[in-house]
């Protein structure tokens, strides 16, 4: 009756395009936690649907090939997109800093289509390794940067945010290698942005402009 093919690890990765639109509705309306909460659930979908895919073993080439393509789509908005909104809605919105969100959101275009045509290149889809940091890296980065506006004037935070967005940016394309995180490095950056997470609730107010 619908095109697409529907399975828990792509109901997961749906989950987290939903959950980044969220981010991107509350950062805009200025509930910037609750933004990076959504963030981070983003963070979470996408770390949990390939392991999930993996298990099913039962898959067709086909839902194989989707699953990777609707990954990447939903990687794109999650990670390439909703970390610029929620860096907008911080108050950074000068040229520099829209120059540096324009080519953040260009690298992560880039680097996501490069990751497809190396995992659509191998018989079985699967990819032992990264090149370039993979695109989710933000999320362990930006719960630390949004909490650190709640101490640190924004006439200094207007300088180290954009640069760490320039920064992480030129990883994307940056042709090295990179060892897949395991679950248990996956869980413990996950418990130090729950932290974050907890000291932005318990912080005052995020200092924007």
């Amino acid at each position: 009756m619908f095109i697409g093919y529907y399975n828990i690890a792509n109901l997961v990765t749906l989950l987290g395009l939903v959950s980044s639109v969220l981010a991107c509705f509350n950062a805009m309306n200025g509930n910037i936690k609750m933004g990076v909460v959504m963030f981070l659930l983003a963070g979470l979908c996408d770390m949990f649907d390939g392991r999930i895919a993996r298990s099913m073993k039962m898959r067709s080439g086909r839902e194989k090939l989707f699953g990777v393509q609707i990954d990447t789509v939903c990687d794109m908005v999650s990670f390439g997109l909703t970390p610029v909104i929620i860096g907008y809605a911080l108050g950074m919105r000068g040229v520099f800093d829209i120059l540096v969100f324009l080519f953040f959101a260009v690298c992560g275009g880039v680097r996501l289509a490069y990751f497809n045509t190396q995992a659509i290149a191998r018989p079985d889809l699967k990819m032992d390794h990264f090149t370039g940091v993979p695109i989710p890296f933000i999320c362990y980065v930006l719960p630390f940067l949004v909490l650190l506006m709640c101490f640190v004037p924004f006439s200094v935070m207007r300088v180290i945010l954009p640069i760490a967005y320039l920064l992480i940016a030129v990883g994307y394309i940056l042709k090295v290698r990179i060892a897949k995180m395991s679950l248990r490095t996956g869980l413990i950056m996950v418990a130090v942005d729950a932290a974050c997470v907890l000291g932005l609730f318990l912080a005052g107010n995020v200092i924007t402009a």
